[in-house]
């Protein structure tokens, strides 16, 4: 029988639906184990100074969750099927659980916080835009904070570029295999996405340089550090031939980038090269705490206020607490500490998936979202994902365009829950991988 001994943490909820949570909290963190046996109810109803009613009714319910499974004569046991989803929310680590407290409670004590936090000026914010060229500057781009805008998260920052430069109708250019929420929203917009081919440095020249003579020059969208979602990283070379395809045939070019600051020689963004055709997007909140919704724009003076204005289209002020949370690490100094946190964790990740998965044809850098694993012939990308771990994804829920698509799946290891989550993922992944489809999905 396992030796497990939970505290019971203060809570609002019924109790036996805070033990069924204790239950689950325990698998993702690895404390409990597929095939481990509970204590029995009467030796947790002890332990907890609750009835054994309670705990029944707790162990009911984590059944009904399929966490658990109980076994007539034996006992109530972790379910060996139930595998932590590897796509779970993000989880802070203690670093930055412990600045989020603090900042918060900095802000709190301040005497004119509501009148810090409504401060803006014609392009928001100076502070935010401060910061935010700071951190712009630091991933290689030169920039000054008139040249930044604020925006609510990536997704409101792409709408905001997408609704300002291109019309109904108007073309939209992307890698074969993209972020889905671009794709989404060009087609919410009334564009014509088109989706170009790529290899293992991403977006390939060639391909741009076609689709420019066969369609009227647009806006491109692009991640040539680590692409979403195959991760492939644009070497220095490649990145030259994109900027002067773009700049030949006038395009505007929309870089996202997420992964530079976790990088410890990273290259210089494609805008650099072409600081006046190009919107460089970062997003701090990557690296430094997901759950925050604050990305920065660098805008070239050309289209500043147009690109502002469909910012304001669809929000009138950015949401100021994590505009400040976030420009406040910026510029003391905490997002530095954060940052070297954050590439330990990645780097132990990818080493793990390495570990796990490296006889596998799998590409994971430790900079970057995920990693992309292809599959052998006989599995079908979208099967493979059915039977997977909540999380992974096939390669079709990426594809622009008509590009063939490969039997590959994402999977987004740096949004496991815990360490534990994550080896026990891998482990059933790679046993997957390597047993046949079962029937019920070689027959799809």
């Amino acid at each position: 029988m396992t030796i497990w001994r939970p505290e019971f943490p203060q809570s609002d909820k019924p109790l036996y639906l805070a033990i069924a949570d204790l239950i689950g909290l325990a698998i993702s963190k690895g404390e409990l184990r597929p095939d481990d046996r509970l204590p029995t109810h009467r030796e947790l109803a002890r332990h907890l100074g609750v009835t054994v009613g309670t705990v029944t009714k707790g162990y009911e319910e984590a059944q009904r969750r399929g966490i658990v499974v109980a076994r007539v004569g034996s006992g109530t046991f972790v379910n060996r099927r139930h595998v932590p989803p590897l796509g779970a929310p993000y989880i802070a680590g203690e670093a930055v659980a412990e600045a989020l407290s603090r900042t918060l409670s900095g802000l709190a004590k301040m005497p004119n916080l509501m009148s810090l936090l409504s401060e803006q000026g014609p392009q928001g914010n100076p502070r935010f835009r401060e910061a935010a060229a700071i951190w712009i500057r630091r991933c290689g781009l030169n920039t000054s904070p008139d040249e930044v805008l604020v925006a609510a998260g990536a997704q409101h920052g792409l709408n905001a570029v997408f609704s300002s430069l291109l019309g109904p109708g108007g073309t939209l250019f992307t890698e074969s295999l993209s972020y889905p929420g671009a794709r989404t929203l060009g087609h919410s917009l009334d564009l014509r996405v088109i989706g170009l081919a790529i290899d293992g440095q991403g977006l390939v020249p060639e391909a741009l340089e076609e689709a420019c003579q066969r369609h009227r020059p647009a806006l491109l969208y692009c991640v040539p550090t680590h692409h979403f979602p195959t991760g492939a990283l644009m070497g220095l070379k490649r990145r030259e031939q994109i900027a002067e395809i773009v700049e030949r045939y006038e395009l505007v070019l929309l870089e996202d980038d997420s992964s530079t600051p976790l990088m410890m020689d990273p290259l210089p963004p494609i805008s650099s090269l072409i600081p006046q055709r190009s919107v460089y997007l970062a997003d701090p909140t990557f690296a430094l705490c997901p759950s925050l919704r604050s990305v920065y724009l660098r805008v070239p003076p050309p289209i500043l206020e147009r690109v502002y204005g469909g910012i304001r289209a669809t929000l009138v002020t950015i949401p100021p607490l994590d505009a400040e949370v976030i420009s406040s690490w910026i510029t003391s100094g905490v997002a530095e500490r954060l940052l070297q946190e954050a590439r330990e964790e990645k780097r132990y990740r990818h080493d793990l998936t390495q570990e796990i998965l490296g006889t596998l044809d799998v590409v994971s850098h430790s900079a970057a979202p995920g990693a992309w694993l292809t599959l052998p012939e006989r599995w079908r990308a979208v099967e493979f994902a059915r039977a997977a771990p909540p999380g992974v994804q096939p390669a079709e829920a990426y594809a622009v365009g008509g590009e063939a698509i490969p039997q590959a799946v994402f999977l987004p290891i740096g949004r496991a829950p815990g360490r534990d989550a994550l080896r026990q993922s891998l482990v059933q992944i790679r046993d997957l991988v390597t047993s046949s489809p079962p029937p019920h999905l070689a027959a799809l």
